[in-house]
């Protein structure tokens, strides 16, 4: 999947309304006849009984039920953290991240001062007695109640240290040792951690201090609010001419400016006593831990230098893929969070690979890589022009040749020792040991990995299920495929056959019959509509509590594109026949030519952030509902929830014009599909 610097887009795929962390391996799930929300692991094992009427967030290692209007928290396990009491437990609440290990709470907003502060472990540290509560950092926590204008401060033990005059506390963009107190007079003073002035005489200019540099606004009277850096002493190190600071590795400053109509942003690196360590551009500056890469705002050009701002590699490069730091691990979502790159050189094409920790991998004649986890080898390709295609074999980390010849195709799988590989274009599917570099006898049709790492094998008459040892487990002459929440559900509570199940058979002729089959090889026949109401969708109902088939969800960040004007409305598909019945779930989902990265790649170029929504704070989810027709082409393209700004004709935009769909198939004939895409627009 190719990423541009300006255009990273976060793809979570959710089915039947669920979804799947990729730290945990646990999804929220709906339990139809009760409409209520649970939680259960991949091979469907009930964490948390679905009796709640909401999940949030995902499930890691602390998330929230909802359930009569109160709200409990839960252990990564399902474990009871803070029972049912509260009406509203306010805090982000993996390891509670934005509010370092504290919540606010309240059994009744409708009271006035009602609000308290918990710690992470349920233990109160505020009582329940004030209107505004926040954490600051780790030791530092204030409060405010309704009458009063006076902050009271407290430390991570509960008790008082100090009260200031002031109404609201305002968070520093730089770090948590700052912070700025909006006063009576409306003014806003800066303080540091110790709840002292940065700068007594002149609180206004005060930004942020470490004790030795500080910085400040200059003459924030005239209304000019350019910063700056000074000493200990008082002397100017850093100008007064930048809009933002940010840390950058060993004490320096990654400082931000902008000409005067906004047009044009350019950055420089300085370190802590004002040397430039990379010259003023106009480009964005990535961290990493050993290295700082520039990448060019107008031709996504990159450069890489260390931390005293001498290039690692010579020239520029392209900046073609970025990768996560993955499990060995199949899930259905994707949480991007950059750490491992691709550079392409310019001027010679040479192809490396930059790690976290520095290392750059130089991957001489090859012209792309697949990355899965450290724990795994790279799939390095070299295009063979002659042939028209590529080769691929597997690469270490130091750039070395694991194998002793090139296949059309490698996947990997749970097992880092274990790969599915293609020898030729007119060969099937085997499985690769590295360990020995013996191929498997068997040739398979197809090999699908199912989310539970187990694997099904298609052979020429025959299906196989295998464990994540290749070892069989299972197999039948009928197709069998991956569960989904409706099979979990069921066989949960049928407690027809113990253990988890895996895989199924449909049976066809008594259609949603299906054949369950556990991890022990055993197999039992499960009607879901014994326990499933399952309703006719209208587009009445909530779009957003339920769907009925998979779906993508885009989350697309200011920075990631602008559109500049409304584009012109799209014109109206030609209608189907609407006689013909429109399934919401069907065996074969329709699909986006060539599949979720073709799709990724088409999004990060015609997705846009309209102006208007930007410029006026509008974010939020557009809901844009369509139907995949037989023939794959989407029609009754409309908007179910939109938020304005622009962002709902963007969305519409953006669905009316993908290209046809592969189309949804029933019992192997194309059907009509219902398909929802739910589009996150968030400001930074």
């Amino acid at each position: 999947m190719f990423l541009s610097l300006r255009l990273k887009i976060i793809m979570v795929f959710l089915v039947f309304a669920f979804c799947l962390s990729a730290q945990t391996k646990k999804r929220v799930f709906v339990d139809e006849s009760l409409q209520k929300k649970g939680v259960m692991d991949v091979a469907g094992n009930v964490i948390v009984p679905a009796i709640y009427d909401d999940i949030e967030p995902n499930p890691l290692e602390i998330f929230a039920g909802k359930k009569d209007g109160k709200m409990l928290l839960f252990n990564g396990d399902g474990s009871i953290r803070v029972p049912l009491m509260y009406q509203h437990i306010q805090a982000h609440f993996n390891n509670f991240s934005n509010q370092y290990g504290f919540a606010a709470v309240t059994k009744n907003d409708k009271l006035k001062n009602s609000w308290g502060m918990i710690r992470d472990d349920g233990k109160i540290i505020i009582p329940e007695k004030y209107q505004y509560v926040r954490a600051i950092n780790e030791n530092l926590l204030v409060a405010r109640t309704y009458e009063e204008k006076i902050l009271y401060f407290f430390n991570a033990k509960g008790e008082i240290i100090k009260s200031i005059p002031g109404k609201i506390v305002e968070p520093h963009d730089i770090d948590n040792t700052c912070f700025g107190i909006e006063g009576l007079d409306h003014k806003t003073n800066i303080y540091n951690s110790d709840l002292e002035l940065i700068t007594p005489n002149d609180p206004g200019s005060g930004y942020w201090t470490n004790g030795n540099e500080t910085i400040l606004r200059s003459d924030p009277n005239k209304g000019n609010y350019a910063l700056g850096m000074v000493n200990h002493k008082g002397k100017t190190i850093i100008p007064f001419e930048y809009q933002s600071f940010k840390h950058g590795l060993d004490g320096h400053w990654i400082s931000r400016k902008k000409n005067s109509d906004y047009t044009l942003e350019t950055s420089v690196v300085y370190d802590q006593k004002g040397k430039i360590i990379i010259p003023e551009g106009n480009f964005q500056v990535i961290i990493n831990p050993n290295y700082y890469m520039t990448a060019d705002k107008t031709s996504d050009l990159v450069c890489l230098y260390d931390k005293k701002g001498n290039k690692v590699l010579p020239g520029q490069y392209t900046y073609s893929r970025a990768y996560s730091g993955q499990k060995n691990e199949r899930t259905l979502d994707w949480y991007y969070f950059y750490d491992h790159y691709a550079l392409t050189s310019k001027s010679t094409g040479e192809l490396y690979f930059l790690q976290p920790n520095g290392k750059i991998t130089t991957l001489n004649g090859y012209t792309n890589f697949e990355y899965f986890s450290e724990n795994y080898p790279l799939i390095a390709t070299k295009m063979n022009d002659s042939l028209g295609y590529g080769r691929s074999t597997l690469v270490d980390f130091d750039g070395k040749n694991l194998l002793d010849t090139t296949y059309s195709s490698i996947k990997y799988t749970h097992d880092p020792n274990m790969y599915f590989v293609v020898g030729d274009f007119n060969s099937k599917p085997r499985i690769l040991n590295l360990a020995d570099k013996k191929l498997s006898p068997e040739n398979y049709r197809q090999i699908t990995w199912m989310l539970n790492n187990y694997y099904v094998l298609q052979k020429e008459k025959e299906y196989l299920i295998v464990n994540q040892k290749m070892e069989k487990v299972f197999s039948s002459a009928t197709t069998i495929r991956e569960p989904v929440n409706v099979h979990y559900i069921a066989y949960h509570k049928s407690k027809v056959l113990k253990g988890k199940m895996i895989a199924l058979v449909d049976d066809y002729k008594y259609y949603p019959v299906f054949t369950a089959i556990n991890e022990y090889g055993d197999t039992a026949s499960i009607d879901p509509r014994k326990y499933e109401n399952l309703p006719v969708r209208t587009p009445e109902k909530k779009v957003e509590e339920k769907f009925s088939e998979p779906i993508k969800e885009i989350v697309l960040t200011e920075k990631m594109g602008i559109m500049e004007e409304m584009s012109k409305p799209v014109e109206k598909v030609k209608e189907q026949d609407s006689s013909v019945e429109i399934q919401n779930f069907a065996e074969q989902m329709p699909l986006f030519p060539g599949g979720t990265e073709a799709m990724n790649e088409y999004i990060g170029k015609n997705l846009k952030y309209p102006v208007v929504a930007m410029e006026n704070g509008i974010e939020g989810k557009v809901i844009v509902t369509c139907v995949v027709e037989k023939d794959g082409s989407l029609t009754e393209c409309k908007v179910a929830k939109g938020i304005g700004g622009g962002c709902d004709e963007e969305a519409l935009k953006l669905v009316k014009s993908f290209p046809k769909f592969t189309p949804g198939k029933q019992k192997g004939e194309p059907v009509r599909v219902q398909y929802t895409l739910p589009v996150k627009f968030k400001l930074n």
